[in-house]
């Protein structure tokens, strides 16, 4: 910590992240480390010492384990994975794959939740299959309608749980362009009918492609790749199969596909992953 004040030159940091809190294990790293010490302590001297303002954590993880860290209390943010097209996790499960119940329960606890990669992970939407801009034209652009769609989250969610911010990954100044569009165009109230308009399309398709009740119902009882025998992800494998039915993702469900593969000679036996 100290090396790393010294080379970033500052006396203090506002935000500080343990990133990818995936694991049962990297909780224990934190909270019940033993005789080696818990990882959270030594960040929080920090934050008493007035070194560190804010506390949170990353995540690629499942639901469940997300939730650990949620509750714990120990945090103020979030960033996670959460987009209309579904919240991709490399090992999957939840409720359509994804973490709304957890986004809704940082809202409970008053976090902040700062969603990750929204058009790449999001749904590759810098590069769209020509089905899904056909489905959201003429209204929008797909980047336009993933960022507002999460930046309008606390009108059209049940539960009324915000999002706070999305992060733009960028090589290039122009890479900019569409999200700070989006970004101006969503102070207008005809813009906020456009977002409405796209997502009934949207869900009208998928209804098309699979029927309504596999749309609601088609992660239950599905295991993840922590719940078979050779790491198979199939609720993963299933939510793919959706978006290439109803919105012609081939290219995004290839390469979220890409992850799956060799899951099992990718782990660390050492570790606990239950």
């Amino acid at each position: 910590m100290e090396t790393s004040f010294e080379l970033l030159k500052l006396e203090y940091v506002d935000l500080f992240s343990f990133h990818g809190m995936n694991l049962d294990s990297h909780y224990d790293l934190l909270f019940n480390n033993g005789e080696n010490g818990n990882l959270y302590d030594v960040v929080e001297e920090y934050v008493k010492a007035g070194r560190i303002r804010h506390v949170g954590f990353s995540t690629h993880g499942v639901p469940s384990v997300i939730k650990k860290f949620i509750v714990s209390n120990k945090f103020e943010y979030v960033n996670l994975h959460y987009h209309f097209f579904g919240s991709y996790t490399a090992s999957g499960s939840g409720p359509h794959g994804g973490n709304i119940e957890n986004v809704r329960l940082c809202h409970e606890r008053d976090m902040g939740v700062f969603i990750i990669s929204p058009y790449d992970k999001g749904g590759r939407l810098y590069a769209p299959s020509r089905k899904l801009r056909d489905l959201c034209l003429p209204d929008l652009e797909p980047i336009t309608f993933g960022s507002q769609w999460l930046w309008m989250h606390e009108e059209h969610d049940a539960a009324r749980a915000p999002i706070h911010t999305i992060v733009c990954g960028s090589g290039r100044p122009s890479d900019m362009d569409e999200p700070v569009i989006a970004a101006m165009l969503l102070e207008h109230e005809e813009t906020r009918k456009k977002i409405t308009k796209v997502s009934e399309r949207l869900n009208e398709a998928m209804v098309d492609a699979v029927g309504k009740e596999w749309m609601n119902t088609w992660y239950e009882g599905l295991p993840d790749c922590y719940e078979t025998k050779d790491a198979t992800n199939i609720s993963g494998i299933v939510w793919c199969h959706n978006l290439i039915k109803a919105y012609g993702l081939v290219d995004f469900a290839r390469e979220r596909y890409s992850c799956l593969e060799g899951n099992k000679s990718k782990w660390d036996t050492s570790l606990s992953y239950w």
